[in-house]
C-alpha cells in the first residue's frame, strides 16, 4: 500500500511538472505576440513620456497618480482599505483571466498588467531606490546585459526583504528579464552568479527566494540554482488582500554551508 502510494504521489508530480511546462509554454507564446505587437505598433513610452503624464499605450489607464506608495495592507485606515478594494475590483474585472504579474511605478498606486500595459524604462525614483540600497546594505540589484549585444535587459540581484513575515528581515536573491530574453538560460546563469557573490564574498549565511505559487518558471530558476523548498514554509504574502490569486506564496531558501557543500561536488 505505501508502495503504491508513493508511486501514485509520483506520478500526480510528473503530471502536475507536464502540465506546469505546457502551461509557461503557452504563456511565453502568448507574451511574445504580444511583444511584437508592443514593437509594431510603437506602444512603448519614452522616460520624457512617462515623466510628461502620457498614459499607459495597453490600457489608457494613468501611469503616474502622485499619491504615494499603498502602505502594507495591514497598515491601511478603513479609508484606504475602500479605496484599495475598489482599485483591486476594478483591476480584476479588466485582468482577472490575463494569468500575469501586476506593476505599478514608485510613488504612484495605479497597477498595470504585465501582459496588457508595456513596461516602461525605470523612473529616476525606482533607481534613486536601488542606489540607495546599495548604500545602506553593501548590495543589492545590478543592471543585466547580454555578452553579445549591448543594452540592458532586465535586472537581478539581492535585496532585503523586510514585510511581515516568519522569515523576515532576509536577504532575497530576485531576477527580472524583458520576455523576449526568456527561456535562453541567462536567469538561471546570472542568479547562480548572484549566489555565488551573496555567499562566496558577502558570505551571507542564508538567502530567500519567493514568488507566487503559479509561477513556475521562477520556482525552476530557484531549483536549477540549488535552493530548496518546504511546503511548510509557503506563506499567504501580507501585501496581498485574501482571495487575491498572487496572495499563496512559495518560499525557497539555500544556506551557506548547503551552498558550499553542493558547490564541492
Amino acid at each position: 500500500m505505501t508502495r503504491m502510494a508513493d508511486d501514485q504521489r509520483a506520478q500526480r508530480a510528473l503530471l502536475r511538472a507536464r502540465q506546469e511546462a505546457l502551461a509557461a509554454e503557452e504563456d511565453d507564446r502568448r507574451l511574445e505576440e504580444r511583444r511584437q505587437r508592443w514593437l509594431r505598433e510603437g506602444m512603448h513610452l519614452t522616460s520624457a513620456e512617462v515623466a510628461a503624464g502620457e498614459p499607459c499605450r495597453g490600457c489608457g489607464e494613468p501611469l503616474l497618480d502622485g499619491i504615494g506608495d499603498w502602505y502594507p495592507l495591514n497598515q491601511l485606515s478603513p479609508a484606504d482599505q475602500a479605496e484599495y478594494d475598489r482599485a483591486e475590483a476594478r483591476f480584476l474585472e479588466r485582468h482577472r483571466a490575463c494569468r500575469s504579474h501586476r506593476w505599478s511605478l514608485s510613488g504612484h498606486r495605479v497597477t498595470h498588467c504585465g501582459y496588457c500595459c508595456p513596461p516602461t524604462p525605470l523612473s529616476d525614483r525606482q533607481i534613486e531606490r536601488f542606489e540607495r540600497h546599495f548604500d545602506e546594505h553593501g548590495f543589492g540589484m545590478w543592471a543585466v546585459e547580454r555578452r553579445d549585444a549591448p543594452g540592458c535587459i532586465g535586472r537581478m540581484g539581492l535585496l532585503v526583504a523586510t514585510f511581515p513575515a516568519l522569515f523576515t528581515p532576509c536577504v532575497e536573491i530576485g531576477w527580472m528579464l524583458a520576455a523576449e530574453h526568456w527561456g535562453l538560460g541567462l536567469a538561471t546563469e546570472g542568479a547562480r552568479e548572484v549566489l555565488r557573490y551573496g555567499f562566496g564574498i558577502l558570505a551571507l549565511d542564508e538567502i530567500f527566494s519567493f514568488t507566487a505559487v503559479a509561477n513556475a518558471r521562477s520556482r525552476r530558476v530557484m531549483e536549477k540554482i540549488g535552493l530548496r523548498h518546504n511546503p511548510a514554509d509557503d506563506f499567504d504574502h501580507p501585501n496581498l488582500p485574501d482571495g487575491h490569486p498572487l496572495r499563496r506564496h512559495v518560499l525557497y531558501r539555500s544556506r551557506r554551508e548547503e551552498w558550499l557543500r553542493d558547490s564541492d561536488t
